[in-house]
């Protein structure tokens, strides 16, 4: 099995974390291969990947509003060739959503969320959130 997890940074954050801890414990326990996606340089927690032999991969990406990131991502997870894509947090899952849209088939598609969208974003990032997860 493949995991790949998609996430924004590396950075020292409590999502990070909890990415990074899933995934070394994933690849640890079960031998599962594991790889991850990232598009801004941040690697606080890089060290934690690199010690359980997990690849990393910063992906290029623009500024906030990089329409071809989505495409780059899709290309990124076909080259993987993943079982399951884990996108943790919200703009790493609207653009994880964007990349698979049109896609039939591929890999289980998981969107990992700590809070209820409305608590940290606006009211337009909610229903984008809500379009992403499908409901």
């Amino acid at each position: 099995m493949h995991v790949a997890f998609v996430i924004d940074s590396l950075g020292s954050g409590g999502a990070q974390r909890q990415a990074v801890e899933v995934a070394v414990r994933l690849h640890r326990d079960s031998g599962a291969r594991v790889s991850f996606a990232v598009y801004r340089d941040v690697g606080f927690f890089r060290p934690r990947l690199d010690d359980a032999g997990i690849a990393v991969h910063l992906l290029p990406k623009g500024g906030p509003l990089d329409l071809g990131f989505p495409g780059r991502l899709r290309a990124w997870v076909a080259a993987e060739g993943p079982d399951g894509v884990h996108a943790f947090l919200p703009m790493p899952t609207i653009w994880t959503a964007l990349a698979r849209r049109g896609l039939s088939g591929g890999p289980v598609w998981v969107a990992g969320e700590r809070s209820s969208p409305e608590e940290n974003v606006g009211r337009l990032m909610a229903i984008a959130l809500r379009r992403a997860y499908g409901t």
